[in-house]
């Protein structure tokens, strides 16, 4: 009987320790994204105000654990490693600071503001995700956004669109994950202010 008790608690001791392993991340990582100021010279929207609501379709961006998958089916997220904030979080954020920088609108507003707003940008999260191979000899990342501008005086989409990017990853681990999702990032970003440059030329 004692025999039994002291498996028991060794097991449950080990569980506890491969718990603390799985939480107790060494590396907290975040996207680096580069911000440049624009000077536009398109005026039309200048008048707006335009309001960021960032939707997600894809939960694994909804956490702090950094998920990665391996062939076609299986996803994995790395022990040692994890996001300083969840991605859905930080991808709303530097979506608000890119949008600023371009200096398009009156002003740009998170979906959390009481400020009344004459547009909406309604950003969907797709994926979001570093890939590897079955073998895990090679590796790449995906990010997907899908974008609706709203004019929220009559509700009507102005215009959508969806922008994508894959990138190779150099380094197979979460660090090469990291610096490849944030330059992926940063071109859809970039693709989505010509867009909107694009439609305040027209209007």
């Amino acid at each position: 009987m004692k025999k039994i008790i002291f498996i028991s608690c060794f097991t449950l001791f080990l569980a506890g320790c491969s718990l603390i392993q799985r939480v107790a991340a060494k590396h907290e990582y975040s996207l680096n994204i580069h911000i440049t100021n624009h000077h536009n010279l398109f005026t039309a929207c200048k008048k707006d105000v335009i309001k960021i609501s960032t939707l997600n379709n894809n939960v694994l961006a909804d956490s702090n654990f950094m998920y990665y998958k391996t062939g076609l089916y299986k996803v994995n997220n790395y022990t040692q490693s994890k996001w300083l904030q969840m991605p859905s979080f930080m991808i709303n954020s530097v979506l608000i600071k890119t949008l600023r920088a371009d200096n398009l609108f009156k002003a740009v507003i998170s979906k959390d503001s009481f400020a009344n707003a004459d547009l909406m940008l309604e950003v969907v999260i797709e994926n979001f995700m570093q890939y590897f191979s079955k073998t895990q000899k090679k590796s790449f990342v995906k990010v997907k956004l899908h974008f609706a501008l709203i004019n929220l005086k009559t509700n009507n989409i102005i215009s959508s669109q969806t922008q994508m990017s894959i990138l190779k990853v150099k380094s197979l681990n979460a660090f090469g994950g990291v610096v490849m999702l944030s330059k992926a990032l940063n071109n859809v970003l970039n693709n989505n202010s010509l867009w909107l440059q694009n439609i305040c030329k027209k209007r």
